[in-house]
Protein backbone atom coordinates (compact mmCIF):
# COMPACT_ATOMS: atom_id res chain seq x y z
CA UNK A 1 0.00 0.00 0.00
CA UNK A 2 1.15 3.01 -0.98
CA UNK A 3 0.65 7.33 -0.68
CA UNK A 4 2.46 9.60 -2.76
CA UNK A 5 5.09 6.71 -3.98
CA UNK A 6 5.72 5.73 -0.16
CA UNK A 7 5.20 1.57 0.66
CA UNK A 8 3.98 1.11 3.64
CA UNK A 9 4.00 -2.83 5.18
CA UNK A 10 2.95 -3.90 8.73
CA UNK A 11 3.67 -7.49 10.46
CA UNK A 12 3.88 -9.06 14.03
CA UNK A 13 7.09 -7.63 14.76
CA UNK A 14 7.99 -4.74 12.32
CA UNK A 15 6.85 -2.28 9.95
CA UNK A 16 8.28 -0.48 7.16
CA UNK A 17 8.21 2.90 4.88
CA UNK A 18 9.88 2.41 1.43
CA UNK A 19 9.73 4.96 -0.96
CA UNK A 20 10.88 9.18 -0.64
CA UNK A 21 12.57 10.36 2.62
CA UNK A 22 12.31 13.42 4.27
CA UNK A 23 13.57 16.02 6.41
CA UNK A 24 13.17 15.97 10.13
CA UNK A 25 15.11 18.02 12.73
CA UNK A 26 14.60 15.53 15.10
CA UNK A 27 12.01 12.60 16.43
CA UNK A 28 12.34 10.21 19.27
CA UNK A 29 10.64 6.75 18.91
CA UNK A 30 10.07 3.00 20.75
CA UNK A 31 11.12 1.04 17.92
CA UNK A 32 14.31 0.14 17.07
CA UNK A 33 14.98 1.87 13.66
CA UNK A 34 16.98 0.03 10.42
CA UNK A 35 17.52 2.47 7.77
CA UNK A 36 19.05 2.09 4.30
CA UNK A 37 19.56 4.64 1.44
CA UNK A 38 17.76 3.06 -1.67
CA UNK A 39 20.38 5.46 -3.33
CA UNK A 40 21.83 8.62 -2.59
CA UNK A 41 22.80 9.00 1.13
CA UNK A 42 20.86 11.07 3.46
CA UNK A 43 21.74 12.89 6.10
CA UNK A 44 21.69 12.03 9.75
CA UNK A 45 22.42 13.18 13.24
CA UNK A 46 22.03 11.22 16.71
CA UNK A 47 21.68 13.54 20.01
CA UNK A 48 22.18 16.82 18.46
CA UNK A 49 25.37 15.75 16.64
CA UNK A 50 26.33 17.76 13.04
CA UNK A 51 24.15 15.74 10.59
CA UNK A 52 26.87 13.89 8.46
CA UNK A 53 25.88 11.41 5.27
CA UNK A 54 24.77 8.10 5.95
CA UNK A 55 23.93 5.05 3.93
CA UNK A 56 22.58 2.51 6.57
CA UNK A 57 22.24 1.90 10.55
CA UNK A 58 20.85 0.91 13.33
CA UNK A 59 19.37 2.95 15.79
CA UNK A 60 18.44 1.77 18.99
CA UNK A 61 15.07 3.15 20.71
CA UNK A 62 14.54 6.59 22.45
CA UNK A 63 17.74 8.26 20.27
CA UNK A 64 16.73 11.48 19.77
CA UNK A 65 17.83 12.22 15.98
CA UNK A 66 17.01 13.75 12.75
CA UNK A 67 17.66 13.23 9.08
CA UNK A 68 17.89 15.18 5.76
CA UNK A 69 16.27 12.76 3.24
CA UNK A 70 14.38 15.04 1.12
CA UNK A 71 15.25 13.45 -2.48
CA UNK A 72 16.19 10.47 -1.23
CA UNK A 73 14.87 6.97 -1.06
CA UNK A 74 14.82 5.49 1.72
CA UNK A 75 13.91 1.72 3.30
CA UNK A 76 13.03 2.26 7.15
CA UNK A 77 12.12 -0.56 9.23
CA UNK A 78 10.49 0.19 12.68
CA UNK A 79 10.88 -3.29 15.10
CA UNK A 80 9.13 -3.71 18.32
CA UNK A 81 12.54 -4.01 20.71
CA UNK A 82 10.89 -6.20 23.03
CA UNK A 83 10.06 -8.61 20.20
CA UNK A 84 12.50 -11.71 19.91
CA UNK A 85 13.41 -10.56 16.89
CA UNK A 86 14.32 -6.84 18.24
CA UNK A 87 16.02 -8.73 21.16
CA UNK A 88 18.08 -10.42 18.82
CA UNK A 89 19.17 -7.32 17.14
CA UNK A 90 19.65 -5.53 20.23
CA UNK A 91 22.51 -8.49 21.18
CA UNK A 92 24.05 -8.18 17.57
CA UNK A 93 24.18 -4.96 16.90
CA UNK A 94 23.67 -2.90 19.77
CA UNK A 95 25.64 -4.55 22.64
CA UNK A 96 27.92 -1.35 22.98
CA UNK A 97 26.66 1.32 21.23
CA UNK A 98 23.23 3.02 20.40
CA UNK A 99 23.87 3.52 16.56
CA UNK A 100 25.73 1.15 14.27
CA UNK A 101 26.36 1.92 10.43
CA UNK A 102 26.28 -0.42 7.73
CA UNK A 103 29.15 -0.60 5.69
CA UNK A 104 28.53 1.79 1.99
CA UNK A 105 29.34 -1.63 0.32
CA UNK A 106 27.19 -3.86 2.04
CA UNK A 107 24.28 -1.15 1.44
CA UNK A 108 24.65 -0.94 -2.11
CA UNK A 109 24.90 -4.48 -2.83
CA UNK A 110 21.94 -5.60 -0.83
CA UNK A 111 20.00 -2.85 -2.46
CA UNK A 112 21.11 -4.17 -5.85
CA UNK A 113 20.23 -7.64 -4.55
CA UNK A 114 16.74 -6.91 -3.46
CA UNK A 115 15.83 -4.22 -6.24
CA UNK A 116 11.61 -4.91 -7.26
CA UNK A 117 11.18 -6.89 -4.27
CA UNK A 118 7.94 -5.72 -2.80
CA UNK A 119 8.51 -3.20 0.78
CA UNK A 120 7.49 -6.45 3.17
CA UNK A 121 10.14 -9.02 1.47
CA UNK A 122 13.03 -6.34 1.45
CA UNK A 123 12.56 -5.28 4.26
CA UNK A 124 12.24 -9.41 5.95
CA UNK A 125 15.28 -9.63 3.93
CA UNK A 126 17.20 -7.13 5.63
CA UNK A 127 16.49 -8.01 9.08
CA UNK A 128 17.30 -11.84 8.03
CA UNK A 129 21.45 -10.34 6.99
CA UNK A 130 21.66 -8.65 10.06
CA UNK A 131 21.11 -10.96 12.43
CA UNK A 132 20.74 -14.63 12.12
CA UNK A 133 17.47 -16.47 13.18
CA UNK A 134 19.69 -18.46 15.51
CA UNK A 135 21.08 -15.42 16.61
CA UNK A 136 21.31 -15.76 20.52
CA UNK A 137 18.00 -14.19 22.67
CA UNK A 138 17.21 -13.08 25.92
CA UNK A 139 14.06 -14.04 26.45
CA UNK A 140 11.19 -11.98 27.54
CA UNK A 141 10.22 -12.49 31.08
CA UNK A 142 6.89 -14.45 30.35
CA UNK A 143 4.41 -12.37 33.13
CA UNK A 144 5.48 -8.83 30.82
CA UNK A 145 4.71 -10.42 27.73
CA UNK A 146 1.39 -11.72 29.28
CA UNK A 147 1.00 -8.39 29.68
CA UNK A 148 2.03 -6.90 26.74
CA UNK A 149 -0.38 -9.29 24.88
CA UNK A 150 -3.35 -8.49 26.85
CA UNK A 151 -2.94 -4.31 26.42
CA UNK A 152 -2.24 -4.73 22.78
CA UNK A 153 -5.64 -6.47 22.82
CA UNK A 154 -7.37 -3.68 24.94
CA UNK A 155 -6.00 -0.14 23.86
CA UNK A 156 -9.22 1.57 23.27
CA UNK A 157 -9.82 0.33 27.21
CA UNK A 158 -7.02 2.93 27.63
CA UNK A 159 -4.78 -0.02 30.33
CA UNK A 160 -3.20 1.18 33.38
CA UNK A 161 -0.39 -0.44 35.38
CA UNK A 162 -2.16 -1.52 38.75
CA UNK A 163 -4.04 -3.49 35.45
CA UNK A 164 -1.38 -4.90 33.78
CA UNK A 165 0.03 -5.51 37.04
CA UNK A 166 -2.55 -7.74 38.12
CA UNK A 167 -2.37 -9.57 34.54
CA UNK A 168 0.98 -10.08 35.29
CA UNK A 169 0.23 -11.81 39.16
CA UNK A 170 2.29 -8.96 40.42
CA UNK A 171 2.37 -6.01 42.79
CA UNK A 172 2.04 -2.35 40.98
CA UNK A 173 5.62 -1.56 41.91
CA UNK A 174 7.11 -4.99 41.48
CA UNK A 175 5.56 -5.02 37.86
CA UNK A 176 6.74 -1.32 36.99
CA UNK A 177 10.20 -2.04 38.43
CA UNK A 178 9.96 -5.60 36.16
CA UNK A 179 8.55 -3.83 32.70
CA UNK A 180 11.28 -0.76 32.80
CA UNK A 181 14.37 -3.88 32.95
CA UNK A 182 12.54 -6.03 30.79
CA UNK A 183 11.10 -3.48 27.73
CA UNK A 184 13.68 -0.55 28.28
CA UNK A 185 11.01 1.98 28.97
CA UNK A 186 8.29 3.29 31.23
CA UNK A 187 4.90 1.91 30.40
CA UNK A 188 3.69 5.19 29.37
CA UNK A 189 6.07 5.83 26.72
CA UNK A 190 5.96 1.73 25.70
CA UNK A 191 1.68 2.25 25.28
CA UNK A 192 1.96 5.45 23.30
CA UNK A 193 4.21 3.20 20.95
CA UNK A 194 1.72 0.48 20.72
CA UNK A 195 -1.23 2.78 20.31
CA UNK A 196 0.58 4.23 17.17
CA UNK A 197 1.45 0.74 15.68
CA UNK A 198 -2.06 -0.30 15.66
CA UNK A 199 -3.38 2.91 13.81
CA UNK A 200 -1.08 2.67 11.27
CA UNK A 201 -2.47 -1.20 11.48
CA UNK A 202 -5.98 -0.04 11.15
CA UNK A 203 -5.13 3.05 8.54
CA UNK A 204 -3.11 0.17 5.99
CA UNK A 205 -6.49 -1.82 6.55
CA UNK A 206 -8.70 1.13 5.17
CA UNK A 207 -9.88 2.33 8.63
CA UNK A 208 -10.24 6.34 8.24
CA UNK A 209 -7.43 8.20 10.50
CA UNK A 210 -10.50 9.08 12.71
CA UNK A 211 -11.43 5.54 13.33
CA UNK A 212 -8.02 4.47 13.54
CA UNK A 213 -7.19 7.00 16.26
CA UNK A 214 -9.95 6.20 18.51
CA UNK A 215 -10.07 2.68 18.00
CA UNK A 216 -6.23 2.82 18.72
CA UNK A 217 -6.91 4.90 22.21
CA UNK A 218 -5.80 8.30 20.98
CA UNK A 219 -8.60 11.22 21.95
CA UNK A 220 -8.59 12.45 18.36
CA UNK A 221 -6.97 12.07 15.33
CA UNK A 222 -5.22 15.72 15.77
CA UNK A 223 -3.37 13.89 18.81
CA UNK A 224 -2.59 10.91 16.63
CA UNK A 225 -1.16 13.12 14.21
CA UNK A 226 1.25 14.99 16.57
CA UNK A 227 2.40 11.15 18.03
CA UNK A 228 2.95 10.11 14.45
CA UNK A 229 4.95 13.46 13.27
CA UNK A 230 6.90 13.76 16.49
CA UNK A 231 8.12 9.97 16.47
CA UNK A 232 8.50 9.70 12.44
CA UNK A 233 8.80 13.33 10.92
CA UNK A 234 6.11 12.14 8.78
CA UNK A 235 1.80 12.74 8.41
CA UNK A 236 0.13 9.86 9.12
CA UNK A 237 -1.76 9.80 5.83
CA UNK A 238 1.67 8.55 4.87
CA UNK A 239 -0.20 5.20 6.69
CA UNK A 240 -3.35 5.62 4.54
CA UNK A 241 -3.53 3.11 1.65
CA UNK A 242 -5.60 6.08 -0.29
CA UNK A 243 -4.05 8.85 0.83
CA UNK A 244 -6.70 10.35 2.37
Amino acid sequence: MSEAGRHVAIWDEAFAFQGPGADAARVEHQALLVCLALGAPYGFSARGSAMAPCTGLVLAPHVPHGYRAEGCRILSVFVEPESPLGRRITLARLSSTDVAPFEAAWVASFVERTEGLLVEARARALLAEIVPADAPLAALDPRVAQALSWARAHLSEDPTLATMAARAGLSTERFRHLFRIEVGTPLRRWLRWARLRRAVELALAGASLTSAAHEAGFSDQAHLSRTFSGMFGLSPFAARPDGR
